[in-house]
């Protein structure tokens, strides 16, 4: 199929190299050649398509084995989809809606899903959103070289999410982890300096005494909290005093 489009697009130079009398015997070792290389080996019929049209159309003379196997590498505009640029910016704009809108690519919202809607649609500054538009383009080119490979998409696919990402995620889920235990411990009037066990016990005595009134629908939710995770609580209560500074128990 390539030996065939370059004796339509360049005769003159085809017939000096293969098609001149005598010289099967070099065409059929240059095509072996071709067959054997480990590069041109794995690519599809779509890829070499591709690779015929950017030839024909980029090439002043025949490409040599090494330069028709870059004219294969696929962007995304190969395959009639977005650009990087413009499916990052079609992610962005429509984070706030990736169930209802009408993606102009399958393969725009997966890579929005493997970077991970929620942090693109929280993204500040401009140092994290060049992590993420990185990280998006990363998964995106990814995802072009499934499709060039043939392979369907559709399905669900792991998240790429770098270590840092993760460790990201976790440190905010501490921090706020954090502060709530603080607020609940200043509402129920618990000394930072006291004891997991001691700020349990006051917490719950607090929740648990008798009173006239109804309890509001805050108290019910830590009284709820409380008794489902007591060693959780202590943990963190724990973690409070320890950023602070506290030593042993009070």
């Amino acid at each position: 199929m390539v030996f065939g489009a370059m004796k339509i697009a360049w005769p003159g130079q085809y017939d000096k190299h293969f098609g001149r009398e005598g010289k099967e015997k070099e065409r059929e070792a240059a095509k072996r050649m071709w067959m054997q290389d480990e590069a041109f080996s794995r690519l599809t019929e779509q890829q070499i398509a591709i690779g015929i049209k950017k030839m024909i159309s980029g090439s002043e003379y025949m490409p040599s084995l090494a330069s028709f196997v870059n004219f294969c590498k696929a962007k995304p505009e190969d395959l009639g989809i977005p650009s990087v640029a413009e499916a990052w910016r079609e992610a962005c704009n429509n984070s706030h809606e990736v169930l209802s809108h009408k993606w102009s690519h399958q393969a725009v919202y997966l890579a929005g899903k493997q970077t991970d809607w929620h942090q693109i649609r929280g993204a500040s500054g401009e140092k994290e959103v060049s992590r993420l538009r990185n990280q998006f383009g990363y998964c995106y080119q990814a995802l072009v070289n499934r499709l060039m490979a043939g392979e369907d998409i559709s399905g669900e696919i792991p998240l790429a999410i770098t270590d840092q990402s993760r460790k990201t995620v976790e440190q905010m889920q501490e921090r706020r982890g954090r502060e709530q235990v603080a607020k609940a411990m200043e509402e129920y009037g618990i000394p930072e300096r006291l004891s997991a066990s001691s700020a349990m016990d006051r917490m719950r005595a607090s929740l648990s005494a008798p009173c006239q009134r109804k309890k509001t629908r805050r108290e019910a939710q830590v009284l709820a909290i409380t008794d489902y995770s007591k060693e959780r609580l202590a943990n963190v209560v724990a973690m409070r005093r320890r950023d602070l500074g506290v030593g042993g128990a009070a």
